[in-house]
């Protein structure tokens, strides 16, 4: 059909423009804004595809995408390597869950669903990767297809059954016009006026089947030939996709055979063009093939496949199973509850041979790890097991001693960090305690409630609280705090962070809060570490790419270079 043939040819298209913009945005860049416009690119392309195909944006795809680019751009924003790996994580799992969320009905959804459909999703993109080859440049085109061909091909024999029929009619007019006249015992003048009608009526028919015959060929024709203008430019893109390897590799092999034609070509092209051109030849068309089948396979893989819509999960399990897990730990947490509440918040007299310094700073970490556990274990029994009275009560009382436990656990985190300074885990420990508020909160509304949306949730609130990460540049904040507020800074911890927390010390020293010798040992250290560390193992060349732009690498030079020191 036209549409489906105009679909076809606007993917095959607009996937190879994706792939160009994967080798344009991605190759030899470190860590710079085009991987953001590589994300915008990548939405851009989606809406186009919902336009083509008559659908519209919901709009929690709209919110999520919105979050997907702004972690994109944060991505610039930071030379933190672990920030930016979570950021490159999150940011696929946004995607995935836009595309299951746009091309499913997913509102009765429970979580164990929402995930299974994720990761199966990861499995039919790759599963589908061939499909900008089969299925868009080089779809075979036959009758039984539903294309344009096979459909031209169906009218065209239909028209001829339609032309036999008429030729049919015209030999049962000829046959019962004698017959009629004989049995009538008409005049021999009605006779002829009978087989004059019979011969016009013949001659009428045999001309309009003519006329539909050479018209059903000529559209068929016509047909034929719009379908081979349209596979022109897969050949093309096909024989290019073949030949430039290959012309590589005769080049190559003529201009070691012959000195005079490598001289030749030498002349034509410089050696140090053709030889960078050789270079970045192939890991160009590879990222262009990686862009264009990963586009195409994502945009398909559902509307490939059909599947029956997911039916309505409802919790089956015993809940004896759960009430009796929940009442063995419960029992454990209510005194572990009762003591943070007499002891590390009430003040209370301490056993002999301990300290309330030394009691309250530590076991945050551990009392994280449980708080998450206990969450875990809430979503799980809620999830599984039949509704009940009894165990909701539980869940409820469960939830409020994690709660109790995440105060302790905060209350502890803080009170170290008073005494030890700010440490990078110690920062993110605290945000994951932040996360386990949040998340416990949801769990009460879904305790009660349903019917709510507990994974959209979840996933919105680990979004926001990367995004909040990003925007705080942990290294720089932690550095920032420590120099505002420590008694003797630790040198080589702050050096330890890297030139990430440059601008807070650099800050610092503007305001007169540092000496003069301890900053310019922290700056040699700095550009050390900025010249010979891995990460920044990259040609000047590639760093000067407008492609590589990172806000905070740039900030980190030019405060280098404010102070006289070399930046490569």
């Amino acid at each position: 059909m036209k549409e489906s043939e105009n679909l076809r040819l606007r993917l095959s298209l607009g996937s190879l423009v994706f792939g160009i913009l994967t080798a344009l945005c991605l190759y030899k860049t470190s860590g710079g804004i085009s991987f953001a416009f590589y994300c915008a690119g990548a939405l851009v392309f989606f809406v186009c595809y919902l336009f083509w195909t008559g659908r519209r944006m919901k709009p929690e795809s709209i919110f999520l995408s919105a979050i997907l680019l702004v972690l994109a751009v944060c991505c610039a924003m930071t030379i933190d390597s672990g920030l930016r790996f979570f950021n490159f994580c999150t940011i696929c799992l946004l995607a995935d869950r836009i595309l299951v969320h746009q091309f499913s009905e997913d509102g009765h959804w429970s979580v164990s669903q929402h995930l299974g459909q994720l990761l199966k999703t990861i499995f039919r993109i790759l599963e589908n990767l061939p499909a900008w080859f089969t299925d868009c440049l080089f779809k075979n085109k036959t009758p039984n297809a539903g294309g344009k061909n096979g459909g031209t091909q169906a009218a065209s024999k239909a028209q001829g059954e339609n032309v036999k029929g008429d030729i049919a009619s015209v030999a049962n007019i000829m046959q019962e016009a004698p017959d009629a006249a004989d049995a009538a015992s008409v005049s021999d003048g009605q006779t002829a006026q009978t087989a004059q009608a019979a011969d016009d009526a013949m001659n009428s028919r045999t001309a309009q089947a003519t006329d539909d015959a050479m018209n059903a060929q000529t559209t068929q024709a016509d047909a034929a030939k719009k379908n081979r203008k349209g596979d022109t430019l897969s050949y093309v893109i096909l024989g290019l996709c073949i030949s430039l390897p290959l012309l590589v590799v005769v080049l190559i092999a003529l201009s070691s055979a012959d000195r005079v034609f490598a001289d030749v070509l030498s002349r034509l092209i410089s050696l140090r063009l053709l030889r960078t051109f050789f270079q970045n030849l192939i890991p160009i068309l590879l990222y262009v093939l990686f862009g264009g089948m990963l586009s195409c396979a994502a945009l398909t893989c559902f509307s490939k496949r059909k599947e029956k819509p997911l039916p309505e999960h409802v919790p089956d399990k015993n809940p004896v199973v759960a009430i009796t897990i929940l009442s063995v730990l419960g029992a454990v947490y209510v005194l572990f509850c009762a003591i943070q509440i007499i002891f590390l918040f009430g003040k209370a007299s301490l056993p002999d041979g301990y300290t309330y310094a030394s009691y309250a700073r530590r076991g945050f970490f551990q009392l994280l790890f449980v708080c998450i556990l206990n969450v875990l274990l809430i979503l799980l029994t809620t999830e599984v097991f039949q509704k009940n009275r009894a165990l909701r009560i539980l869940s409820v009382g469960f939830s409020a001693c994690t709660l109790i436990m995440n105060i302790s656990a905060t209350y502890r985190v803080l009170l170290y960090i008073q005494a030890y300074d700010m440490t990078y885990p110690r920062l993110i420990a605290l945000t994951g305690l932040g996360v386990v508020y949040f998340l416990l909160a949801g769990l009460l509304v879904w305790i009660f409630r349903s019917g709510f949306p507990f994974f959209r949730y979840m996933l919105i609130v680990l979004s926001l609280t990367l995004v909040f990460l990003n925007l705080l540049h942990p290294a720089r904040f932690v550095a920032s705090y420590n120099l505002e507020h420590s008694e003797e800074l630790d040198w080589e911890y702050l050096i330890g962070l890297g030139p990430e927390a440059l601008p807070a010390v650099a800050e610092a020293y503007e305001d007169g809060e540092l000496f003069t010798g301890k900053f310019n040992d922290y700056l040699e250290k700095m550009t050390d570490r900025w010249r010979y560390g891995s990460f920044y193992e990259k040609t000047e060349e590639e760093l000067g790419d407008f492609r590589s732009y990172n806000a905070a690498r740039q900030r980190i030079k030019e405060i280098l270079e404010k102070y006289n020191y070399y930046v490569p």
